[in-house]
């Protein structure tokens, strides 16, 4: 009988046990919060006042950029949670895919550097897609910490920085990133790539090349080139006609490029791959040294 009660009382004591448990794991109110993503960008050319300067690529659109000319990226970030938060919003990099640090005046491959065109701080007005409401944000080329701004779930914000290659940056990869003050944000669907090239022999490279009207400038006719065309030509050769004709193969893949261009090239670029990536752009020349495996 004193085994069996004992028993009993076990049971009950581990029933008692579970159900304090259970009721303790049932789900509860979840507590309201901000959440911040960085969900669009843009990068500008440094040609403008703070919301009217010419665009270098269309929205969330990564590109190329060349040493020795200032650039702006715009950034919005959006407050999507269910409850108002603050930010301070500080402009970070990472150079091929390192640890983000902070955008300084004075140290890294990529500065901030000051713009002729606007004035640190000035109030931004929408470029981006909306996200719900505008709030006014920053331009920033003299600090890379914007105000501290309470942003209201389904409000977003604008900021746009003015930034500068240095010489060490040829042929990196950067990405940009919002974070607040050294937090990251909640989540990035967004993240600016951009690479900083070279104009060799030229430490200032040209402004980005635009027709204001009409069209470029077409080769000169001639014997070797009757057609007066655009023309890259592998290891030339002279025809019966006396036109300059291009090697169909080869066994080598050393090979020597004649380049036929218009009156008013200045600069080329040349790559075995379509996106061009890390090449140095360099002043134009008729004749160039080519490896078609490894390149220049």
């Amino acid at each position: 009988m004193f085994i069996r009660k004992k028993s009993i009382f076990l049971i009950g004591l581990f029933v008692l046990f579970v159900m304090p448990l259970g009721i303790f794991m049932l789900p509860g109110s979840a507590k309201a919060a901000a959440v911040f993503n960085q969900n669009h960008f843009r990068v500008y050319q440094d040609d403008g006042a703070l919301n009217a300067a010419t665009m270098f690529a269309a929205i969330d659109t990564n590109c190329n950029i060349y040493m020795g000319q200032n650039f702006r990226i715009r950034f919005e970030v959006a407050n999507t949670g269910d409850a108002a938060g603050s930010v301070v919003r500080r402009l970070k990099f990472s150079e091929d895919g390192g640890t983000y640090t902070t955008v300084t005046t004075n140290s890294n491959n990529v500065r901030l550097n000051d713009s002729a065109n606007f004035t640190d701080a000035a109030a931004t007005t929408t470029r981006l897609t909306a996200t719900g409401t505008f709030v006014a944000g920053q331009g920033k080329d003299t600090g890379a910490d914007a105000s501290t701004v309470s942003i209201t779930n389904v409000y977003y914000i604008e900021d746009e920085y003015s930034l500068l290659f240095m010489a060490g940056a040829a042929g990196h990869t950067y990405t940009f990133r919002i974070y607040s003050t050294d937090a990251a944000l909640t989540t990035y669907d967004q993240t600016p790539t951009v690479i900083a090239l070279q104009v060799s022999g030229n430490p200032i490279p040209p402004a980005p090349v635009t027709f204001s009207s009409g069209s470029p400038i077409l080769p000169s006719t001639s014997i070797e080139n009757p057609q007066g065309a655009f023309k890259v030509i592998i290891n030339p050769s002279t025809s019966s006609t006396g036109e300059i004709v291009s090697q169909t193969s080869t066994a080598s893949p050393n090979v020597n490029l004649r380049l036929l261009a218009g009156s008013d090239v200045a600069y080329m670029m040349i790559s075995n791959t379509l996106d061009f990536k890390g090449v140095i752009m360099e002043n134009y020349a008729q004749t160039k040294s080519w490896d078609l495996c490894k390149g220049a």
